[in-house]
């Protein structure tokens, strides 16, 4: 249900890798979406225009539970009537079957009469004579449970005497400073705040825990590679949780947000979760452990640079707000399902040679050690099942979020896994298969 009134208006890093740094440049040319939508109208006679969508919050009571504001200025001064003939309009549709549902697979073929007929509400769109810009604010209301509602613009037979501007800023009305964000984001920032801590103090413990020296040699934990790409998925994780804060902070403020640093803390994500990744395939297959002989490298490398890259070049690609689906991408697309392939072939790569390690150990220790990663890394690989099916059947009001908090939790578990395993009792790190320095080989006695 909607109320409508007319109103007069006067307008107003750091690379941890090279990838991230290649990342880094890439952010450039991430286009910004938010809940405040932007543009210029189409010239054409005859468009549809798919603006964006927002899911609002619900009230029993039918209170009011949100707002949107729609801008139209014109880009140079003039008087004239706008439009001089035919109709634009403001077409709103909610997620019920007979409205956005009925018309998204055919919206191109549709008719303007078949467009209003499907629409939840319509709004005709006109500048008068002397006018630069008019605000139309839109009031919204709904009781059953929370809908996502899309915006269109669309032209029948409008004669352009001059180009127009259109700005659309939606809110939540009851969500107090969160009301810039879409209902399926809302609460977000207290659980990227709620990981950061969580990252923080257990790279604070895992660092503290590598500078132990071990029984065997006076040499730190710290040295092995292992215990270097800990640390690295830990830093890229905290730094990503605050990239996202510094976001949804500075989205919170002006409906914006700052999505060049929301895409950085994307990658840092991924570097943080390849890392994980990293670390279970080398020391499955017993590398800097019991040996140092990585099979099938390259194809090993090729996959992991895959995987990456699918997931930075989806998310690339993933507008959120401006996506006419509710679908997450990383999980419900074309790249996204070959992102999955890939990931449990690596799995089952990561089982067979786990297995083999194990087999070709005769210690105890290395034994429970390479049982208890596999349970690990077990457990923390469920997360990709886990998220799928999340994403597959979870309300679409709430899919992203419990998604990512999902995502973020199987992280955080992973880490302090690896942390326990590596600084442990179990712990298989000692001199024989630590990389030092040519230069201290003599002076701590170590080696390959």
């Amino acid at each position: 249900i909607f109320q409508m009134c007319p109103a007069h208006r006067h307008g107003k890093l750091l690379a941890f890798t090279p990838a991230v740094s290649v990342a880094s440049f890439v952010c450039l040319i991430v286009p910004a979406s938010a809940t405040v939508f932007a543009g210029d109208v189409p010239t054409k006679s005859f468009f549809s225009h798919f603006i964006g969508k927002f899911c609002y919050d619900f009230d029993p009571s039918n209170r009011n539970v949100g707002e949107l504001k729609l801008t139209m200025s014109r880009v140079e001064k003039s008087n004239g009537k706008y439009p001089a003939s035919g109709k634009l309009i403001f077409l709103l549709f909610d997620d019920e079957g007979k409205h956005w549902k009925k018309v998204r697979d055919s919206w191109q073929e549709s008719t303007c009469e078949d467009k209003e007929s499907s629409a939840s509400d319509t709004v005709m769109l006109s500048l008068p004579e002397g006018k630069q810009e008019m605000e139309f604010q839109i009031g919204v209301r709904q009781g059953l449970r929370p809908r996502f509602w899309y915006f269109m613009l669309a032209s029948c037979g409008v004669e352009l005497p001059e180009p127009l501007k259109y700005r659309l800023h939606t809110q939540n009305s009851n969500w107090d400073w969160q009301r810039e964000f879409s209902f399926d984001h809302i609460g977000l920032y207290m659980t990227f705040k709620c990981v950061f801590f969580v990252s923080a103090v257990l790279a604070a413990l895992t660092l503290k825990a590598s500078y132990r020296q071990t029984e065997t040699a006076p040499i730190r934990l710290i040295e092995h590679p292992y215990m270097k790409l800990l640390l690295l998925s830990y830093v890229t994780s905290t730094v990503s949780c605050i990239f996202f804060l510094i976001h949804q902070n500075a989205f919170a403020g002006d409906g914006h947000g700052l999505h060049r640093l929301r895409f950085l803390g994307v990658v840092m994500s991924s570097v943080s979760n390849s890392s994980i990744l990293i670390i279970a395939i080398l020391s499955s297959t017993g590398w800097a452990i019991t040996n140092f002989f990585l099979p099938h490298r390259r194809l090993f490398l090729g996959m992991l640079v895959a995987v990456g890259g699918l997931t930075v070049l989806i998310e690339l690609h993933s507008a959120p707000e401006i996506d006419e689906s509710t679908k997450m991408s990383q999980y419900q697309s074309g790249p996204g399902a070959l992102g999955l392939v890939l990931k449990i072939f690596v799995f089952c790569w990561f089982a067979f040679q786990l297995k083999t390690a194990y087999d070709a150990t005769s210690t105890a220790t290395l034994r429970r050690f390479f049982i208890f990663l596999g349970i690990g890394i077990s457990i923390w690989a469920l997360n990709v099942p886990v998220a799928t099916l999340l994403a597959m059947k979870v309300s679409p009001w709430y899919r992203y979020k419990v998604v990512t908090t999902a995502e973020l939790v199987a992280r955080c578990f992973g880490q302090a896994m690896l942390s326990q395993l590596f600084c442990g009792p179990l712990s298989p790190l000692s001199c024989q298969n630590t990389f030092l320095p040519p230069e201290r080989f003599e002076a701590d006695g170590g080696g390959w």
